[in-house]
């Protein structure tokens, strides 16, 4: 499981930092993905582009835990459109990885409100 470090902000890409013992990821966070809406109250929608045919989703809360996965989640010409229930997360803060099949990956940030 890899825990979230924290949000670096270098001229004007912004990275995230992921680690755990054996390996460290620098992900962007990406502006071609979008969360809607944010704050979350129901249904966390996410939108925008990925390059592939097909994508997995990743959440983790605020400390890192991941709370929801799902693969095989289809582009259409490179779109992504995914929504997921959030009535069982609890409020707070969410990073959410998506990667696709051709290991286009990006990290998205949104908070659930109810």
């Amino acid at each position: 499981t890899f825990t979230q470090d924290k949000e670096v902000s270098k001229g004007k890409t912004d990275i995230f930092v992921w680690f755990n013992v054996n390996n460290i990821a620098i992900v962007p966070i990406s502006s071609n993905i979008i969360v809607y809406p944010n704050p979350v109250n129901e249904t966390a929608s996410f939108a925008g582009s990925l390059q592939g045919r097909e994508a997995s989703i990743t959440l983790y809360d605020n400390l890192g835990k991941e709370v929801y996965f799902y693969g095989n989640i289809p582009l259409t010409n490179g779109e992504l459109r995914y929504a997921i229930a959030t009535a069982h997360l609890a409020n707070g803060s969410y990073t959410a990885e998506l990667q696709s099949d051709t290991g286009d990956r990006v990290i998205v940030r949104f908070m659930i409100v109810k």
